[in-house]
């Protein structure tokens, strides 16, 4: 495989999380955190580069607790994502706001440390081997061509939780799978089989197990940032 980057959107301030770093809470057997079986598969799919996307305010205790260890291991760029880097004209009717901007602005940051095709996932969702063999395949098939993009779809019924609900971006595409639109649900758990999401007047809305749903693994050739 040609160069790719694994970039890792680990800037969000985890609200629903209940406290700490959620990005750096351990849950393997020997303390790994999710994003240790992201980059490992990434590596074993040819990826050779990954690139942080987090905040100042955590990069000591990110470096210590991850990039340190994990830049041994394969080259390791950081971009920072804060609230206030955003295009002018915004910058006034969302001064008050708390968070950091959500993946278009967390993608955007990348842009003069990402050169090559790369893939840009959460610090928090567990995707698996395949998926980064996939869009591996997929990045290596589009080098060198322009306007090339995609998103791993996953069917949403292996997606949920057996401790609560989850939300998701419910995909629709076209007859060559295409995608047309992407519309968040939430609320989305397995009910008697069923599995279910909560509509607009709090009504379970049922869809069918193999619905596509977006976990925010996205693919793109590098002059995306020329759109941008």
């Amino acid at each position: 495989m040609a160069k790719a980057t694994l970039v890792i959107m680990a800037a969000g301030l985890g609200s629903r999380f209940g406290g700490g770093i959620k990005q750096l809470e351990p849950v393997g057997p020997k303390g790994e955190m999710i994003m240790d079986y992201s980059i490992y598969d990434a590596m074993e799919a040819g990826f050779d580069k990954v690139v942080f996307v987090i905040r100042k305010d955590l990069e000591k205790d990110f470096k210590e607790v991850i990039g340190n260890r994990i830049e041994k291991i394969i080259k390791v760029e950081y971009a920072y994502q804060e609230k206030s880097d955003i295009p002018e004209p915004y910058k006034t009717n969302y001064a008050d706001r708390v968070k950091p901007w959500g993946t278009g602005q967390a993608i955007l940051c990348c842009k003069d440390v990402v050169h090559e095709p790369f893939l840009v996932i959460n610090a928090d969702d567990f995707y698996g081997k395949e998926s980064f063999e996939v869009m591996a395949k997929f990045l290596n098939e589009v080098e060198g061509k322009q306007g090339k993009y995609c998103m791993a779809g996953y069917r949403v019924g292996n997606t949920l939780s057996e401790h609560g609900s989850v939300s998701r971006g419910v995909c629709s595409t076209d007859a060559n799978n295409f995608l047309t639109d992407v519309v968040e649900r939430t609320s989305i758990e397995n009910k008697d089989g069923h599995v279910c999401y909560k509509g607009e007047n709090g009504e379970d809305v049922e869809i069918a197990f193999d619905t596509p749903v977006s976990m925010n693994m996205w693919g793109f050739t590098p002059e995306y940032f020329d759109y941008a």
